[in-house]
């Protein structure tokens, strides 16, 4: 902080047809009103200028004599703070570096979030220096800072506190890889031929969530799963029934490391009834067949005339019973025979 009478116009220059004129070695401080379209985060690994603040409460700027140059915030009383929009922390730090000087009282940088008096993840210490441009590197150690926030750097002490001309973060963190959550499956009963649909819910708690994938490491014959939706899928056989099958899912997420969740149910498959048939009487040379039994399976018809061998003439998946057939040229074989099978 120089002193007040000696400082540097913050602006000269004159404005011609929306044309800013400096002169040489000029200082100035430009404030845009505009719209930024889109959005933009800082990352704090990098060094923030003191300077580049979004806004400000009773600080201002002035030219540093610090290395590199440039303009340092200070006439700072406690209190007084300068804002930091969309500072993305990640998954935290462990400490932060200041660039400070002082000529006045000291005192101390509080780091807080989203407010002047947000929560505070970090102290630092600031010391008498011996000028306002006597420059010296001060450390704190920082909690409590995840995620995207706006940042509030607060001056705190008595009346010319200091100045800050930069400050950065450092220790990065590595984020904590959460496990997905998998919602429980209620036990299932189908009837063997009809086909079971089962969806799993998984939510992963990270920030942003991670990409999820579903797996079946137990699972009866002819069962799949869903990759992406988690949506599982059985038609039990025939031969599957009766019995009870064991039915284990896994979601997993992309973290590093891998992180998983599982849950457990069982699908208990009940047999159909025997399918019936009863021809009705021969018309025109058609015979015309109802069957009777349960849906979901697949009828398969098939025809003899010795009992012997038999050859499918349908298969069909009725939804509604009992169903009919109609089967033609029967006047061309003595006898004939009719059965059904279920399946798959």
């Amino acid at each position: 902080m120089t002193p007040r009478a000696a400082r540097l116009s913050k602006f000269s220059g004159e404005a011609s047809r929306s044309v800013i004129r400096l002169a040489s070695y000029a200082g100035a401080t430009f404030t845009w009103t505009g719209i930024q379209s889109g959005g933009y985060a800082i990352n704090p690994v990098n060094q923030i200028q003191a300077s580049s603040f979004n806004s400000v409460s009773g600080l201002e700027t002035e030219p540093t004599t610090d290395l590199w140059g440039g303009y340092d915030v200070g006439y700072a009383n406690t209190g007084d703070y300068a804002v930091y929009q969309n500072v993305n922390f990640a998954a935290g730090f462990t400490n932060v570096n200041a660039r400070i000087a002082s000529a006045g009282t000291g005192g101390t940088l509080e780091f807080r979030l989203d407010g002047a008096t947000g929560t505070l993840t970090s102290v630092v210490i600031l010391p008498v220096t011996g000028g306002w441009q006597t420059w010296q590197t001060v450390s704190g150690s920082v909690s409590n800072a995840t995620g995207l926030h706006n940042l509030y750097v607060v001056f705190k002490g008595g009346g010319s506190v200091g100045n800050l001309n930069w400050f950065q973060f450092g220790g990065a963190l590595t984020p904590t890889n959460h496990p997905p959550v998998l919602a429980a499956v209620a036990n299932q009963t189908i009837l063997a031929g009809r086909t079971l649909l089962v969806t799993n819910s998984a939510s992963d708690p990270d920030v942003p969530p991670q990409v999820l994938t579903y797996s079946l490491p137990t699972a009866p014959s002819g069962a799949a799963i869903n990759t992406n939706s988690g949506v599982f899928v059985w038609r039990p056989a025939i031969a599957q029934s009766p019995s009870t099958q064991s039915v284990t899912v896994v979601v997993s997420d992309t973290g590093v490391p891998v992180m998983s969740a599982t849950q457990a149910f069982t699908v208990t498959v009940n047999q159909p009834v025997r399918p019936t048939l009863t021809a009705a009487p021969m018309s025109n040379g058609q015979s015309l067949l109802m069957i009777s039994g349960d849906t979901g399976p697949d009828y398969i018809i098939q025809t003899s005339t010795n009992l012997t061998f038999w050859s499918a003439i349908s298969t069909s998946t009725p939804s509604a019973m009992p169903y009919s057939y109609p089967h033609t040229n029967t006047t061309l074989f003595p006898f004939i025979f009719y059965r059904a099978l279920l399946g798959p």
